[in-house]
Order: structure tokens, then sequence, then C-alpha cells
């Protein structure tokens, strides 16, 4: 099997440390340029495993996640001594809730970049490697949990394929109907 970059080759240990201590830092620093340096080097790596591709993935979910994130926090975060605004049932929208919103998003997308390339390197194989004289059972068993992922997803593509097949048209909702369902035959 050919690594997609070189450091898939290292020894386990030095993958599943890595990527224990890069998503373990990411997930407790939460200074400001420690999470940009976080998020530029996660996407940067995820780039580097997935293609260029993949930074359709970053603006497809990860920007709307942030976004989403980034504007939820300061509704229920109400800490802070610069008000903004008042909402109408009386609590503040602070400076500080949306700034830690915006630095709690860029942590969560950091983070789940994070994991998903350690999914890329760290293979089931060199789980059961590490983890097989220590904890054999468990170590099996989320070997087989985290090999069904990549079949679950290329048996959703076959799904998707095969709805849009032959005899099927989208309408303009995205719904799939029948072709004679249609009135224009």
């Amino acid at each position: 099997m050919k690594n997609k970059d070189t450091f898939s080759g290292y020894h386990p240990l030095v993958n599943f440390l890595y990527f224990g201590l890069v998503i373990g830092f990411s997930m407790v620093f939460m200074h400001p340029v420690c999470l940009i340096i976080s998020l530029f080097c996660s996407i940067c790596y995820h780039v580097r495993l997935n293609g260029r591709t993949s930074l359709g993935f970053f603006v497809r979910y990860a920007l709307p996640v942030m976004l989403l994130t980034a504007v939820i926090n300061p509704a229920f975060n109400h800490q802070g001594s610069v008000i903004l605004y008042y909402f109408p049932n009386g609590n503040p929208l602070t400076l500080e809730s949306v700034l830690y919103g915006v630095a709690a998003s860029v942590m969560l997308v950091s983070v789940l970049l994070w994991f998903s390339c350690y999914t890329a390197v760290m293979t089931s194989d060199k789980f059961v490697y590490l983890f097989g004289r220590i904890i054999p059972t468990m170590s099996l068993v989320l070997s087989m949990a985290l090999r069904f992922v990549p079949k679950f997803k290329s048996q959703l593509e076959t799904v998707k394929e095969r709805r849009t097949g032959p005899g099927r048209q989208t309408v303009r909702t995205g719904q799939e109907i029948p072709v004679f369902f249609h009135k224009n035959r």
C-alpha cells in the first residue's frame, strides 16, 4: 500500500502521539494565534492528504459550521463587559461572547479537520498494532467499527448513483420522482 505522504509511513506510535498532542493542544489553547495556526495547519495537511478537492469540503461543511457556532454562542453566552446590543428578552449581546464564539468555532473546525487527517493516516492495522497487546478486544472492536466508516460512505455514493439512474428525474425541490408520474410524456 502506497502512503499518501511521508508522515504516514512513520511508526504508528509517532503518528498516534502526534495526532493526540495536536488535537489536545488544539482543544486546550484558546489563544487566537494558536487557534489560527492550528486551523491553517489542519487545512494544509487535509489538502495534502486528500488533494485540492478537499477544499470543497472545507467550504461546503466547515465554513457553515464555523458561522453557525459563531452566531449561536452569543445567544447563550452573555458574559462580558462591552455590551453591543440588547436582545428583545433583555439579555445583552457582548463583544466578548462574539469573540469567544469565533474562537470556539475555529477550535471546533480545526479539531474536526485534525480528526479527518487522523483517520486518513492511522489505519485500522496501525491501531491494532499499537493496542493489540494492551487491550486486544477493544482494539479489534474499534478497528472493526472504524473500518465501516469508509464502507458506509461508498455505499451512500452507490445509493445516490442508483437513485438518479435511468428512468428517474429530479425536480427543482431536489426530490426524485419516477418518470411515469410526469404529465408530459
